[in-house]
């Protein structure tokens, strides 16, 4: 049987959401991932030219990102998705691999991973990461056995809207009733200081190995931010608490007009859990008045403060990953 692996072509891009639908069509936030994998594609294929000539010039990393596909006897039947995180020299990020169901258990995710792998620079170091749900227990001993190890988990919560009211209720009489923030000030931070506080409650283990973890949400630097804002959505509120003339928290909401859903990026000091619960009330004033719609918060396990007043505050666990690591040496012969 004919085998090989390649960088996707246009003829490919059908097959391409094709195995996207059949490859995230399970678990609790199929609809959205499904949705949002789809529509990026889409993306692609409209401007499929103008993409690979970014590509190519090694432009714009973090949006631009790498596909290959796996091909057997002429048709495509995995597909690896990787871009840069954090800028041009960033770490690798595996954004999704989808393979069809029918070809499972072949070993081609592992395959894919191994053609990228082989194909890096071999006078640098390089750092992959990579998500695996907490369910697919097939996966995460693939990454294990690959040589991934494990440096944060990640917690995706939602709220539905018929939640909202019932929600705001809570924070407002939690704030009102419980609360001696007397030095506690509602502001709206810049972003300078939003990414100011994004350091302080990222352990520097995280930071090491992951750098996006510490950029505003909603706000990559330079003109991808431009890009991000024209061809998919930008943030539409921001607000923060201080308190003795620090910023203890921060939020940043945006509308995915694509997805017709809200997410919400919170960033708070590890001791300032008061000032979450104070900055998701403000959050709830700020929708009551909204478009309905869900609303997905992503929190790391390193987050208590912000982990903790979600599930107090009502929001659901919609699904559960866990963020690994690689770190590959320049090679040994180039080394001699």
């Amino acid at each position: 049987m004919a085998e090989v692996i390649r960088e996707i072509r246009r003829s490919d891009m059908k097959r391409y959401i094709e195995l996207l639908r059949l490859g995230y069509s399970e678990g609790p936030a199929a609809v959205d991932t499904v949705n949002a994998l789809v529509q990026s594609a889409r993306l692609y294929g409209r401007f499929f030219s103008l993409w690979k000539c970014l590509s190519y010039l090694n432009l714009f990393p973090t949006i631009i990102p790498k596909i290959l596909v796996f091909e057997k006897d002429d048709v495509v039947v995995g597909v690896r998705n990787t871009r840069r995180r954090g800028g041009r020299n960033g770490p690798f990020f595996i954004a999704h691999i989808a393979v069809d169901p029918a070809f499972r258990r072949q070993k081609i995710a592992r395959r894919l991973r191994l053609y990228f792998e082989q194909n890096l620079d071999p006078d640098t170091s390089h750092i992959i990461l990579h998500k695996v749900l907490e369910t697919n227990i097939p996966e995460i001993n693939n990454s294990e056995k690959a040589g991934y190890r494990v440096y944060a988990r990640e917690t995706t919560f939602f709220l539905s809207p018929d939640r909202w009211s019932e929600t705001e209720l809570f924070l407002n009489n939690r704030v009102n009733s419980s609360m001696t923030l007397e030095s506690a000030d509602p502001c709206k931070p810049g972003w300078r200081e939003i990414k100011n506080l994004k350091p302080k409650e990222t352990p520097a283990e995280v930071m090491k190995f992951d750098p996006q973890a510490v950029f505003p949400f909603g706000r990559s630097p330079g003109i991808s931010n431009i890009l991000t804002n024209i061809f998919l959505t930008r943030p539409e509120w921001k607000g923060g608490i201080i308190i003795s003339g620090e910023l203890a928290a921060c939020a940043i909401l945006i509308y995915h007009r694509l997805q017709h859903t809200y997410e919400l990026d919170i960033s708070a000091l590890p001791e300032a859990g008061d000032a979450v619960y104070m900055l998701l009330l403000q959050v709830m004033k700020h929708l009551s008045g909204r478009a309905k719609a869900p609303v997905n918060v992503i929190a790391c396990d390193y987050q208590e403060s912000v982990v903790a007043a979600l599930k107090d505050s009502g929001f659901s666990v919609k699904e559960k990953k866990r963020l690994y690591y690689k770190k590959i040496e320049p090679s040994l012969s180039k080394k001699l």
